[in-house]
């Protein structure tokens, strides 16, 4: 459950320290409890913070000081998932939460006290099979979160049921489920009124088009499950009504959203801002991954990504897929829309280099630095290439300052370019750009590794 690395990964694990591995010294000095809890929790989970996983686990062997000091930052990041192959015996889904939850609430419990320290929940329902449970989970799982008073970052990996098995409108249950998770958390969550940070990623949906199967079946739900989604005893799921909004967090000030389908693109999906539209007054950060395939671009991506009646001038970081440089006229949309964007990224996927953007993706970048001229600040883009290699340093100047043939105005001061290595970040390097009463002055950095953003390499 912990997002920490190798550390602790169930709430039930009991976190005893083996004492022989304590040095008898430091058991022994009263005086280094003293001086650990000296310092507020806030600022003890910052100096950790900069440790890695192994590092961490290492200074909780200390004492039982140093271990009482470093679990806020062992279990500051939780995961809620389910997967019954990893338990010594099988549970259902909502029973593992009651263990979850009496873990951290009862007296005894092997996380009992932690409640204060949890700054982030993922709920990840990858494994979870049908829809009736995927409704009960999300159920049993809004109501941990009031657990946590600290909370101000939430991420859900949501998987939609299989339509050859079930017989709802998959939208509608899309639709529905998020207004029932959202409304029962503005009811019971404290935190999640102030959430600072929400994520929701639905790119790996298991989805087969209801038409391939002749024959569909449907399951009975339980009452309780009827009224969180909405409904009234023995109503049909299939019924079908548009929302225009969900609750969401008033003080979110970032938002991500993956909306999109990779193996079977669907027409209709949900819409990334009917989260956020009670957010805009604070939001700051916006990040969007929709699939504009074919079937998708005319009815869906101009006219409904961002409608007018929302206000979104207060977005001064940006982050979009590449697929949004397809639509030659898209930036304009952006610049009338989204008027004080100060940093832009480009998310970086397995289709990033080569082919279309060889030919193409100059003359795009262009367009975005021309729609902000005034306050694009900094651009981060994945690395240029030619004949499928990536582009060396004199060639990546030349193609920067192409931009600013037709964009004099412009106020760009730095160009981040990344690529993907074999770990975990990319490497990344900076092109600092500088007014000088001859033109503009062109250099770059040495080559570093950077950490990926929230929706890259999907």
């Amino acid at each position: 459950m912990s997002e920490t690395g190798s550390l602790p990964v169930s709430p039930l694990l009991q976190l005893t320290l083996d004492d022989s591995e304590v040095p008898q010294l430091a058991l022994e000095r009263p005086w280094t409890r003293r001086r650990i809890h000296s310092l507020p929790l806030e600022l003890r989970i910052l100096i950790l913070s900069y440790l890695d996983a192994k590092q961490v686990k290492e200074f909780s062997l200390c004492s039982h000081a140093c271990r009482a000091a470093s679990l806020p930052i062992m279990y500051r990041r939780l995961r809620l998932s389910y997967d019954d192959s990893l338990l010594e015996r099988p549970v259902t889904p909502t029973s593992r939460l009651e263990q979850i939850r009496a873990a951290f609430f009862n007296e005894g419990g092997s996380l009992y006290n932690l409640q204060d320290v949890v700054r982030h929940v993922t709920v990840d329902t990858e494994k979870l099979p049908g829809f009736n449970n995927i409704i009960t989970y999300y159920r049993t799982w809004v109501s941990l979160l009031p657990l946590f008073p600290a909370l101000n970052s939430l991420k859900i990996l949501y998987y939609s049921p299989s339509a050859c098995a079930y017989s709802p409108n998959l939208y509608e249950f899309d639709i529905r489920l998020f207004n029932g998770t959202f409304s029962r958390l503005m009811e019971t969550c404290p935190s999640f009124r102030t959430l600072k940070s929400l994520y929701v990623r639905t790119s790996d949906y298991r989805f087969r088009d209801p038409s391939a199967s002749p024959t569909l079946s449907g399951e009975r739900l339980s009452d309780e499950d009827e009224i969180f989604m909405g409904l009234n005893p023995g109503e049909s799921i299939l019924k079908f009504s548009t929302m225009g909004t969900i609750p969401c967090p008033p003080a979110l000030e970032e938002a991500y959203f993956d909306i999109d389908f990779r193996t079977e693109p669907r027409k209709d999906v949900i819409h990334p801002l009917i989260f956020i539209r009670s957010s805009m007054p604070t939001l700051k950060k916006l990040g969007v991954w929709v699939d504009l395939h074919t079937d998708r671009v005319q009815a869906w991506a101009r006219s409904k990504l961002f409608p007018n009646g929302v206000d979104m001038r207060g977005i001064t970081e940006l982050g979009l897929c590449l697929d949004f440089l397809n639509l030659t006229d898209y930036a304009t949309e952006l610049e009338r829309r989204l008027p004080y964007v100060e940093t832009l990224s480009l998310y970086v996927d397995e289709d990033s280099h080569g082919g279309f953007w060889e030919e193409q993706a100059i003359k795009s970048y262009g367009r975005l630095v021309a729609a902000w001229p005034r306050t694009l600040k900094k651009m981060r883009a994945p690395w240029f290439t030619v004949n499928g290699s990536f582009e060396r340093q004199r060639g990546r100047t030349h193609r920067i300052k192409s931009w600013f043939d037709t964009n004099g105005e412009s106020n760009l001061e730095m160009v981040m370019l990344v690529k993907e290595t074999t770990g975990d970040q990319f490497e990344a390097t900076d092109c600092t750009i500088t007014k000088t009463d001859s033109g503009r002055e062109f250099k770059w950095s040495e080559i570093y590794l950077t950490d990926k953003l929230p929706l890259d390499g999907l």
